[in-house]
């Protein structure tokens, strides 16, 4: 009985020293994790209050906006860094919807303390285009990388680039004031063209003009208001008139809003059937002279309605015989290029009218998203050609390359990238007549390592040693050959379907400017 006590007492005395070398490491390791998550917590004070400083010091304005000679696009965007250090800007959103990140841009987006930079706006932004609506009204917004904002209207921006400032040179007197550098004319959907002149053979024309309501009151048309050209002749028996078309625009003009006003119809909206009107009435070499006529009424402060009208007589519109820009085909030669600031691709742009037939002597003006163009305004020769010479920049990138032309839009790419040729593999091989081989295509630089890179576009297509040959299958192609696009890691997957008969199928890709690869495959 002493022994079973004795044993008892020991293995008491064993577990009490057991529970304090327990709470012993317990408490070292609560006393390091505190002292760790202290210095972490002071490192993170220290990188916080380090960001808080640097942003008080950061300070931007968003100055201006700078058109096209016929004022239908935004090409630039002025910054001026008011602060002071230097700011890196990282997006531009109209009304919230976020529309470029300039740090993209070739020469990133940096600015120095006071100085000013110029984003070119890639492609151009439409006054009143379908995804960003009327801009001039909108709520334009650029963002730094640490995150200061600076925000304005794009009609206070524009009027620092003598847009729509009011002045007697540039409105009718009368509560809806018209701005007359704002005029242009489509056809159909085409692009706007300037209003001052327009070929008597066009059809389907829809003129576009811009106003503003200088009231305090909101003004509403209604769709007998017009736009009217009378012939400046002896007899000025010949008069053509559009009605406005509601469908593009609200009638309704806000105290202190621009608003673009569309005419279209042959007769007023509600009685039009949906006609357009054309201007093959007038006499070819003959001035116009133009009345915008106004019908409506002003919602007073009660919200009762008072009656308005207002004619506004504004320079001549000439008739011509003239042919139009309608379209800019482009080509860039090679497509790939390496991404080493000196290799270089050509692009080339031709002009033509609805006809197809090219158009002499018009001016370009080219954009890129990346890299440097040999020219920015180019002229086209006899043929409607231009061409200009590309030179890459050192990042990985595809540059989009922009010519317009009397607001015709046409555009190609160049891809700069470290990869020089493309690799073709198929598993399983070989397989049924009427079984799957999965092609992977891979990116290789000149040392066979993979290159990882999105966007390079590559034909994939296959040729048999039989008829009926099998097919590939990408996204929503399938065909004997089909238009594939890289992914982040540079390759792209393709299937390849038998058709039932045995043979050898010769799987190639191939992209301008990168060596082709090939592989076989054999269906028995």
């Amino acid at each position: 009985m002493k022994k079973l006590r004795r044993f008892k007492r020991n293995k008491k005395a064993v577990s009490s020293i057991f529970i304090a070398i327990y709470l012993s490491i317990i408490g070292i390791l609560l006393i390091s994790t505190l002292y760790v998550g202290q210095v972490i917590s002071r490192a993170s004070i220290t990188d916080y209050l380090k960001i808080e400083q640097d942003r008080r010091q950061e300070n931007i304005l968003i100055y201006r906006l700078i058109t096209d000679s016929d004022n239908q696009f935004f090409f630039y965007l002025e910054i001026k860094n008011t602060g002071a250090i230097t700011v890196r800007l990282r997006a531009l959103y109209i009304n919230e919807i976020l529309v470029m990140d300039p740090s993209t841009l070739d020469g990133d987006a940096y600015i120095e303390p006071k100085e000013t930079l110029n984003v070119t706006l890639i492609p151009p932004i439409p006054l009143d285009g379908p995804i960003y609506g009327n801009v001039l009204n909108a709520k334009w917004t650029v963002t730094t990388e640490r995150g200061t904002k600076s925000s304005d209207l794009g009609m206070n921006l524009w009027t620092k680039t003598g847009g729509p400032i009011y002045t007697p040179n540039k409105f009718y007197s009368g509560p809806l004031m018209l701005l007359f550098d704002m005029f242009h004319w489509r056809s159909g959907t085409g692009p706007w063209k300037n209003g001052w002149s327009i070929p008597k053979s066009v059809t389907d024309v829809t003129w576009r003009i811009l106003l503003t309501n200088v009231d305090t009151r909101p003004i509403t048309i209604t769709d007998p208001s017009c736009f009217t050209l009378v012939g400046n002749e002896n007899n000025q028996n010949k008069i053509v008139s559009w009605f406005v078309n509601p469908e593009l625009e609200t009638l309704t003009f806000m105290p202190g809003q621009y608003y673009f006003v569309y005419y279209t119809w042959t007769k007023p909206y509600s009685d039009s059937s949906d006609t357009i009107q054309k201007p093959n009435a007038l006499t070819v070499g003959i001035p116009c002279i133009n009345f915008l006529t106004f019908t409506g009424f002003f919602t007073e402060l009660d919200l009762t309605q008072t009656a308005f009208g207002q004619t506004i007589p504004f320079e001549a519109v000439l008739i011509t015989d003239e042919t139009m820009v309608d379209s800019i085909g482009m080509t860039s030669t090679p497509k790939n290029i390496r991404n080493d600031g000196v290799s270089t691709s050509s692009i080339s742009a031709t002009v033509t009218d609805s006809t197809g037939d090219p158009l002499p002597n018009m001016w370009v003006d080219l954009f890129t998203t990346a890299g440097t163009l040999s020219d920015n305004r180019v002229q086209t020769d006899e043929n409607g050609n231009i061409n200009v010479i590309l030179t890459s920049s050192t990042t990985k990138t595809t540059a989009v390359i922009y010519a317009m032309c009397e607001g015709v839009i046409g555009s190609t790419k160049v891809s700069f990238t470290p990869a020089t040729q493309i690799s073709v593999n198929a598993n399983p091989n070989p397989i049924s007549i009427t079984g799957n081989s999965t092609i992977t295509v891979q990116l290789l630089d000149q040392n066979s390592v993979p290159v990882m890179q999105s966007g390079i576009i590559i034909t994939v297509s296959s040729t048999f040693s039989a008829n009926k040959p099998p097919i590939l299958i990408y996204q929503t192609q399938s065909d004997t050959t089909v238009i594939v696009t890289t992914d982040s890691s540079g390759k792209a997957t393709i299937t390849l379907v038998g058709q039932g008969k045995a043979g050898t199928a010769t799987i190639t890709a191939s992209s301008s400017g990168l060596t082709s690869g090939s592989t076989t495959v054999t269906l028995e």
